[in-house]
């Protein structure tokens, strides 16, 4: 059995502390849920991205006011990369880690977004890992593309198989006060999806070239999600611009 790297990551976060909070506490990581998506090809598919785009708007909700997103790398360059959210008063916290290939190989936080109700985005970068503002932006992308897209997959009623960590691999952890040892493998089709919402109409039926403003919006089960600015529309009426992508 192929257990999520983010356990790995629970149990060596204790003795790691500073490492790992050097932008921000993260101890909630310890007890929270962890929801797994192996396929990044699917993750990361064109179709996911227009599907997430029409779909998720206002309102970022997260399903446990802790919660760890895993996307397996598909390219060998690491492992996993992790997105670990954590709700804080109004404020939502996304920070951002990778997995290295080898064991306990792991890069500390590259960036920390805070999302506030009001609409705003807060960026907190590590200043070893994000010297500038390309890298930045790189790893702000990549941060609000796992939250947003994982997010857009749940809100769909995907495939999901719920998994227990064995009890070999749990003794070291438990022991340092980690828990929530159930995680949840979703598997992605992306043209199932994007069937289930195709029938949009409205505003969503192909409007002229434009640029829409960052915003919030609001979904039908009471969640809140941050869209981000982007041109969208169609050039023979105008143009699309991409806007989330995991980044390799």
């Amino acid at each position: 059995m192929n257990v999520p790297a983010a356990y790995e990551l629970k149990a060596i976060y204790p003795s790691f502390r500073d490492f790992f909070n050097v932008i921000g506490d993260m101890r909630g990581l310890m007890s929270a849920p962890v929801y797994f998506f192996p396929d990044q090809m699917a993750f990361d598919s064109e179709e996911l991205r227009e599907f997430c785009d029409s779909q998720l708007d206002d309102e970022l909700h997260i399903p446990h006011d802790q919660i760890i997103f895993e996307v397996a790398d598909s390219s060998g360059n690491c492992q996993s990369y992790i997105a670990y959210c954590t709700k804080q008063g109004e404020d939502l916290h996304v920070f951002l880690l990778l997995k290295g290939p080898r064991r306990q190989r792991w890069s500390p936080p590259l960036i920390r977004l805070v999302l506030s109700q009001s609409g705003a985005m807060e960026i907190i970068a590590n200043p070893v890992r994000c010297t500038d503002k390309e890298k930045t932006d790189i790893a702000t992308e990549a941060a609000l593309g796992m939250l947003i897209r994982a997010l857009g997959v749940l809100a769909r009623d995907p495939e999901i198989k719920t998994s227990t960590v064995p009890l070999v691999h749990r003794r070291k952890g438990e022991k340092a006060g980690v828990s929530g040892w159930v995680w949840h493998t979703v598997r992605i089709d992306p043209s199932k999806l994007t069937a289930r919402g195709a029938c949009q109409g409205g505003t969503h039926a192909s409007p002229r070239w434009h640029i829409r403003r960052g915003h919030w919006r609001n979904l039908a089960d009471g969640r809140r999600v941050f869209v981000r600015e982007a041109q969208v529309g169609d050039m023979a009426r105008g143009g699309v611009v991409k806007d989330y992508e995991v980044a390799a």
